[in-house]
């Protein structure tokens, strides 16, 4: 079961409609929140459901949080380096280079699924 501490969170006007992409990867455009795209840098993890453009969504930037986690493809095991997957799930880091948001604290063998990551923001995995 997926727990949270929080240690660190901002809030930012959501650039879209967000409700459906709570515990996802998120990163700034224009000021706004979007969903991070494969890959891209990401400030942190969506904790609410901001509905509507300009709606402040709360971005846990440091701390243990739940996000969605892909893991049928490639398995995720206990303290795997995790980056952007694609729409925001987070998948397990393998290339250098790799821009690392977090570690999993949880065992991950199938797609979407809500997990426990240890955030650890601005991490370029090394290999």
């Amino acid at each position: 079961m997926a727990v949270e501490k929080t240690l660190l969170t901002w809030s930012w006007p959501a650039s879209v409609d967000l409700s459906d992409r709570q515990y996802r990867a998120v990163t700034l455009t224009a000021g706004r929140l979007a969903v991070a795209g494969a890959g891209a840098h990401a400030w942190g993890i969506l904790q609410d459901q901001p509905r509507a453009i300009g709606e402040a969504g709360l971005v846990m930037i440091h701390g243990v949080s739940k996000a969605v986690v892909d893991g049928l493809a490639v398995n995720v095991a206990v303290g795997d380096p995790l980056r952007v997957g694609t729409d925001g799930r987070l998948i397990r880091a393998t290339l250098n280079r790799d821009r690392v948001i977090g570690h999993s604290l949880e065992a991950v063998t199938a797609d979407r699924v809500v997990a426990s990551v240890l955030l650890t923001p601005f991490a370029i995995l090394t290999v």
